[in-house]
């Protein structure tokens, strides 16, 4: 039993995160179809009001080939993931929607 005890704690770790993520999957589908009840939302879940991820990409109006484009933003990205700066100014893509998320753990997805 020792000897199987992390590869069972590794696939229940691996099984419950399967489940929050197919659950917040369904719950989001119905929220943005606006088919879900604040009650009917499953334990261990929540509704929280999220607003939307800003958008760092190079200005429509500059002047740019489509392969610097996408050079510079993946650049940008890098850089953000990597050191959290950003060089390119920021815009956002949509409204501020309600989103089901993990009760504690917001970000996971």
């Amino acid at each position: 039993v020792r000897l199987i005890r992390p590869t069972l704690i590794r696939a229940l770790r691996l099984h419950v995160l399967a489940y929050a993520r197919t659950t917040l999957e369904a719950l989001n589908g119905r929220l943005d179809e606006g088919e879900v009840e604040l009650s009917n939302v499953p334990a261990g879940f929540e509704v929280i009001i999220k607003d939307p991820e800003p958008i760092y990409s190079v200005p429509a109006f500059l002047p740019t080939r489509d392969s610097e484009r996408h050079c510079v933003e993946l650049l940008d990205e890098i850089l953000g993931r990597a050191l959290g700066v950003h060089f390119l100014e920021p815009t956002l893509s949509e409204e501020s929607k309600p989103r089901a998320v993990v009760r504690g753990h917001p970000n996971l997805k």
